[in-house]
């Protein structure tokens, strides 16, 4: 949303017509880190000079909005923990995600997220932090069997998930987790029947590990993991 068209609501007044441009503006003070704004686009008569007005203001405020991420990613930018508390929920709630997922998101980020990144700044977590965190909780005694693969590849695709969500609400410039080097490799157990590997397309993962993750992305998001 860094960048936005905004659009024109028209007031109706007794001996004129008033041209009201709404946006949005960078506030992390709001659950979402936005908040939406109006002004009257004052001097502007029809619908053809507002719309130009629009445009003129729409570039200033683009350009606020961007000077204010850049801003924002300084010393009073949110740490994990509180993106986990404010951001997070509500895009979880846009998606509509169900109870369930929301408690098992929740679990797993105080179990493991939290304890190990939480405190830590959006900007300042690096591909080697994913890296160290992801490997301890492999070798932790923690892990479920086999191979602590599902719990794994779960908080792997959770940290992914929120980390684009920090990206596209413009708190951090990239993501620190990369699939190449953070995806955990997993494979089912050999089992009789037509279930095994092949019920995974080929891929060696369990089918059932990212049944929550799908319902609140969405098959197209995640079909590249």
């Amino acid at each position: 949303m860094s960048f936005q068209d905004g659009w024109i609501g028209v007031k109706k007044r007794k001996h004129r017509t008033q041209f009201l441009l709404r946006y949005w503006v960078r506030d992390l003070s709001w659950p979402e880190g936005w908040k939406k704004k109006s002004e009257i686009l004052k001097g502007c008569t029809t619908r053809k000079q507002a719309e130009r007005e629009r445009i003129r203001r729409m570039e200033e405020i683009n350009k606020s909005n961007q000077a204010s991420a850049s801003t924002m990613l300084g010393p009073t930018a949110m740490t994990l923990e509180d993106f986990s508390r404010t951001v997070w929920p509500h895009y979880l709630q846009t998606r509509g995600a169900k109870e369930s997922t929301v408690y098992g998101y929740e679990s797993l980020l105080r179990a493991h997220i939290l304890r190990a990144l939480g405190s830590k700044r959006l900007d300042q977590i690096t591909p080697t932090d994913v890296s160290v965190f992801l490997n301890r909780l492999a070798k932790s005694k923690e892990k479920p069997t086999p191979k602590g693969g599902p719990k794994l590849l779960n908080v792997y695709a959770l940290l992914r998930t929120m980390f684009e969500v920090a990206v596209e609400s413009g708190l951090i410039l990239a993501s620190p987790v990369r699939k190449k080097i953070h995806r955990p490799k997993y494979r089912v157990a050999e089992t009789t029947g037509s279930g095994s590997g092949a019920a995974a397309g080929g891929t060696g993962e369990d089918p059932g590990i990212l049944d929550a993750v799908f319902s609140v992305l969405g098959a197209d998001d995640v079909a590249d993991w």
